[in-house]
């Protein structure tokens, strides 16, 4: 599903569907505790890849961006 299909899922359910009690995987939750839970355990998955990529290549390792400012350049990189 693409991000803008989603949001047309999102706009039809309206705020009395999202905030329904729903058992999910035996947690009793609202639909929008689940959607927010969701994307946050997947979140957590992407930090996951990133480290393990970084373990992986080392410092062959780069981000696209790259520190331009002063105060960017200040910054603990990442």
């Amino acid at each position: 599903m693409t991000p803008l299909a989603a949001a047309g899922v999102r706009a039809k359910a309206g705020l009395d569907r999202i905030l329904e009690s729903r058992r999910i995987q035996g947690f009793d939750d609202t639909v929008l505790r689940a959607v927010v839970g969701t994307v946050d355990h997947f979140a957590g998955h992407a930090h996951q890849i990133v480290y393990i990529t970084r373990l992986w290549l080392g410092d062959a390792h780069r981000f696209d961006w790259v520190p331009q400012s002063p105060e960017q350049k200040s910054a603990k990189a990442p």
